[in-house]
């Protein structure tokens, strides 16, 4: 979620409804991912209101950042974290 808004924000005029924003996110996931957003919404994703959409994505990405950032504490005790890898998926998981 982060990378698609950092692309988003490279081009600020790109005219995209926030509706749209949301289709292109969604459908650009994994069926594991989509499935994820599906289960936290309460039924299709895509039937919320954007602002229910964006709130539900947040709350994802911040839960799975904070779990990869215990993980990689964990995993990487004596090595510094590398924020550099970015994976092609939402990673919801």
């Amino acid at each position: 979620w982060e990378r698609f808004k950092d692309l988003l924000h490279q081009c600020p005029h790109h005219g995209f409804s926030e509706l749209h924003q949301l289709d292109t996110f969604y459908n650009a996931l994994n069926p594991n991912d989509q499935v994820a957003l599906d289960s936290a919404a309460g039924g299709n994703f895509l039937d919320k209101i954007p602002r229910e959409c964006l709130s539900i994505i947040e709350s994802k990405s911040k839960v799975r950042y904070s779990r990869r950032r215990v993980i990689d504490v964990r995993t990487n005790a004596n090595a510094p974290l590398s924020y550099s890898s970015h994976s092609n998926s939402f990673d919801l998981q």
